[in-house]
């Protein structure tokens, strides 16, 4: 005779709302269709959850491939051009003007990702992701059909405005589409999605401009870029817009401008330093003390312990991996006679190593239930618990 069925209960039910069997093996009788699929959670005999139960089930499932082809395809932009734009300089006849390839897309970046922010916080994430993906777009078709080098430095500016306005909104719609419980997963996909074109998208890069053409290295993104977007049509449509959005702050925005402008004035009066540029450099560096002051937390200029400290440090780490990974392949390329692919090798290597090591440090000091993030060789300790970020206000709550 079997034994009677458990009582009703919480110990009488899956974690999932299926019933115990009833032979009473702590095994679940789960709904049709869980089966194989079902792996145990929190290692509890009896409670079982389905596999699709993340960020790639059903309801996430094109949310999570829009995201993250966005930001492979934004890293890739950002990272991995730095072996093909030696080709693209030389082909223009714009070496002198190397430089200013990555500075537009840093300073216009900085303006879309405040004006992103702005923007999200008061009508939702809806206009500056349309706005930022056409951006993005025009400016890929701009540098790949350049036919001089200010036209292409147009088309790195159009980039890195686009992307600024892409980044801001991609954490938004994590905190908006998906459940608490989901969003450490999401950000953990996001991290990698940096750090996959940061390993192959130097060589890829190389390739491109080494076989087809450096042109291909934008051009090539178009059809890709558009098909990411294609998969977030859905999120759009549930996108909301806040129920109590914050005061404007347009001073931001200001401050914005003013560190673009301090960041160009600083490096053109560098590139051919003379005494008659001096007083650019001290405007650039006013410009870019007041601009930052007011966009980065309080503290951050003395390393306060903290978040402050983070931002500073990581700030440091970016600015020395950035400037070496554009000089490595010129210097490679045009001193050393490297071919476009073969300097890109190093920049993998790198990476790779420096991955490695993280993993492991990070491996040994991560307590159970807290996530980490981080992108590229900068990679950072955000803990995600409790953790909730405003764009336009740009510090932490909860």
């Amino acid at each position: 005779m079997p034994p009677n069925r458990p009582a009703a209960g919480p110990d009488a039910r899956t974690a999932s709302g299926g019933d115990r069997d009833h032979r009473g093996t702590g095994r679940p009788r789960g709904r049709a269709g869980r089966g194989p699929d079902a792996v145990r959670v929190h290692g509890r005999p009896g409670y079982r959850r389905e596999v699709s139960d993340g960020i790639l089930a059903r309801p996430y499932r094109a949310a999570t491939a829009g995201i993250l082809g966005l930001i492979s395809l934004i890293a890739f932009e950002a990272i991995a051009v730095a072996t093909a734009l030696p080709t693209a300089v030389r082909e223009l006849d714009g070496l002198s003007w190397y430089g200013w390839s990555f500075t537009s897309l840093l300073v216009t970046s900085v303006i879309g990702m405040v004006i992103s922010g702005e923007v999200t916080d008061r009508a939702g994430g809806r206009l500056p992701l349309l706005a930022g993906v056409g951006t993005f777009l025009a400016g890929l078709l701009t540098a790949g059909l350049a036919p001089d080098m200010a036209v292409f430095l147009a088309g790195r500016a159009l980039q890195g405005f686009g992307v600024g306005l892409l980044i801001v909104v991609m954490y938004v719609i994590v905190g908006d589409q998906y459940p608490e419980r989901l969003r450490p997963t999401v950000f953990g996909a996001i991290s990698a999605a940096w750090v996959i074109p940061s390993l192959v998208g130097p060589v890829v890069a190389g390739a491109l401009a080494e076989g087809p053409g450096w042109r291909w290295v934008f051009l090539g993104l178009v059809p890709l870029v558009a098909a990411a977007v294609a998969a977030l049509v859905p999120t759009l449509r549930r996108a909301r817009r806040p129920a109590d959005p914050p005061p404007p702050r347009p001073g931001r925005l200001v401050a914005a401008v003013a560190t673009a402008v301090g960041v160009a004035a600083v490096q053109w009066s560098l590139q051919q330093f003379g005494w008659p540029r001096v007083p650019v450099l001290v405007g650039g560096l006013v410009l870019l003390a007041v601009g930052l002051r007011a966009l980065l937390p309080r503290g951050t200029a003395v390393l306060r312990r903290g978040v402050p400290a983070v931002v500073g440090f990581r700030g440091v780490l970016a600015g020395a991996f950035f400037s070496v990974e554009s000089l490595v392949p010129l210097t490679l390329t045009l001193v050393h006679g490297y071919s476009p692919t073969a300097s890109g090798v190093p920049l993998t290597l790198a990476r790779s190593a420096g991955r490695r090591g993280r993993s492991g440090r990070a491996g040994a000091r991560t307590r159970p239930g807290t996530s980490w993030s981080g992108s590229g060789s900068c990679s950072s300790a955000w803990p995600r618990r409790g953790w909730r970020w405003s764009p336009s206000r740009g510090r932490r709550s909860g």
